[in-house]
């Protein structure tokens, strides 16, 4: 894979493109047009380990001065994946991977490799299609494919400290999977891509069991987080806060485990491990205090959707999902 386009100027698209220019992998990077032109003007500058280092990747505002990618790499929040789909066949050939790297459950999980009889419930739906509440319309099924795709989950710490400045903590992991298992020669070179940018990555042989581990540490403290300004030791560390929270993780466990998904979870031994991270703030609290929409639907609204899918009750996310929909609706205006 020689033709690498990292499509979004987010913390995580901004980390990839920064490391992937140092290893040489000369990536094509797609922003919006001020920012694709602050940095032709002033580079990408990557903070790390008290470190500064600023490279010039390509870097262009749209999917046609690109052309056809090996690996197309989207890293825009969750919600904003389908807008982007009507700009995608420029990027796209025969043999185009693209992955999709975003918090929450994800677009493709009802692509091949999906067993679970019970994802035809209550509301109705094939068990193998579109995932509608995390994709209207199915506009990434459609655009993008499950064929073409390797299923995600990143474990990094990194945030914009100016449109054209990333700082980061840690390696990184990154984790990716083929949907139905199988690891693959693709799987495997997406891989050596990241560890050669020096992150960690992983070759998975269950990635919906990957997102939905990443998915219990998310909605047990992130929209909580969101709701109070509290980080995410101040939520765990309210016995109120926390009770809400170890809820939210069971409830979530319980509709991953009526999809087949087995997790070895242990609650309170997941909600301390989320303590110990101090005074983070997790990513939904952040697009709050920055003013930007929330990845509501993908961590809260999509529990809820295979909840009824499923016939599981999930009254505490029912709940935090009506509370931090309100809270979107009020950045958004």
């Amino acid at each position: 894979m020689k033709r690498i386009a990292v499509w979004g100027i987010g913390s995580i698209g901004a980390s990839l493109a920064a490391r992937i220019e140092q290893a040489g992998l000369a990536p094509t990077l797609i922003a919006r047009p001020a920012a694709a032109a602050l940095i032709n003007e002033k580079g990408l500058e990557n903070r790390t380990a008290g470190k500064s280092v600023i490279v010039r990747p390509r870097c262009v505002s749209d999917t046609r001065e690109a052309g056809p990618q090996d690996l197309v790499l989207i890293t825009v929040k969750a919600h904003s994946g389908p807008a982007l789909m009507p700009q995608l066949a420029p990027l796209l050939d025969a043999n185009t991977t693209v992955v999709s790297l975003v918090n929450g459950l994800p677009w493709w999980y009802f692509g091949p490799g999906e067993k679970s009889g019970a994802a035809q419930g209550a509301s109705g739906g094939a068990a193998h299609g579109p995932f509608e509440a995390v994709d209207p319309g199915g506009a990434q099924w459609n655009a993008i494919g499950p064929a073409r795709t390797l299923g995600a989950v990143v474990k990094h710490v990194a945030h914009m400290n100016a449109p054209n400045i990333v700082a980061e903590g840690g390696k990184g992991l990154f984790i990716f999977g083929e949907l139905d298992g199988r690891i693959s020669p693709r799987l495997e070179a997406v891989c050596e891509i990241l560890n050669k940018a020096g992150y960690a990555s992983k070759a998975s042989a269950d990635i919906r069991n990957d997102v939905w581990q990443k998915l219990l540490g998310n909605i047990s403290s992130g929209p909580v987080a969101a709701l109070t300004r509290s980080s995410v030791s101040g939520c765990l560390s309210t016995p109120g806060l926390r009770s809400i929270g170890r809820r939210l993780l069971m409830e979530s466990k319980a509709v991953a485990e009526a999809l087949g998904v087995v997790l070895d979870v242990d609650p309170e031994e997941r909600l301390d491990e989320a303590a110990r991270l101090g005074s983070h703030k997790p990513s939904m609290l952040q697009d709050v205090e920055a003013g930007r929409r929330l990845e509501v639907e993908a961590m809260v609204g999509a529990v809820t959707a295979l909840g009824q899918r499923t016939g599981v009750p999930t009254p505490t996310v029912d709940d935090i999902l009506a509370m931090t929909r309100m809270l979107d609706q009020s950045l958004s205006t």
